[in-house]
């Protein structure tokens, strides 16, 4: 029967030093014995599962750093759904931020760095309030007020506190005045509206 791994040894030549490598055992392969290629696999498995963990690993790293950088800038809870049909889209959790002119949302489980919606301060329209139904009291943050709005004349809903839904408002409302062409000054009410 043959050996999978035969090791030989030379036999040192009077100058042979220890530490030359002619003077060290040689290992040579005879044979691929029949588990090699069950190691093999395994080997591979285990490579892939390491990689997959790893992965894993760094996007919560990575999220838990996203999450505190926006906590610390101001961000606000809110979530929010865009299929307003019964039993329709879910909804998507996540932070806001006001920004200038937009109300930057960023989703709670994404390790992207940018905002997954952008909603323009000219178009945002808030509507009415309705009550949470079926799971959505065990899917939203506690305490939080759905609201309805439009964007752009898309229409969506948004759930957020209620100090956030005052902040929101505030922000809507707080819209600079816009310069005329004719050099005429005026604002805008958070509907959209001309103030003069």
């Amino acid at each position: 029967m043959r050996r999978p791994w035969v090791v030989t040894r030379r036999t040192p030549r009077p100058s042979c030093v220890g530490l030359e490598p002619s003077c060290s055992p040689r290992v040579t392969r005879s044979d691929r014995p029949n588990g090699t290629l069950t190691m093999d696999v395994v080997s591979l498995a285990e490579l892939l599962g390491l990689a997959i963990l790893i992965a894993l690993v760094a996007a919560v790293a990575v999220i838990a750093v996203r999450r505190s950088v926006l906590m610390r800038s101001g961000s606000v809870d809110v979530s929010w759904r865009f299929d307003l049909s019964p039993g329709g889209g879910s909804w998507v959790l996540g932070q806001a931020l006001f920004h200038e002119n937009q109300f930057l949302m960023y989703r709670s489980l994404s390790p992207l760095p940018g905002p997954a919606r952008r909603l323009r301060r000219d178009q945002l329209v808030l509507g009415g309030r309705r009550a949470a139904e079926g799971t959505e009291p065990d899917l939203l943050p506690a305490g939080s007020v759905i609201i309805r709005c439009t964007h752009g004349g898309r229409p969506l809903e948004i759930a957020v506190s209620e100090s956030t839904l005052t902040g929101l408002r505030s922000w809507l409302e707080s819209v600079p005045p816009v310069v005329n062409p004719g050099g005429g000054h005026h604002s805008r009410d958070a509907a959209g509206r001309r103030r003069d």
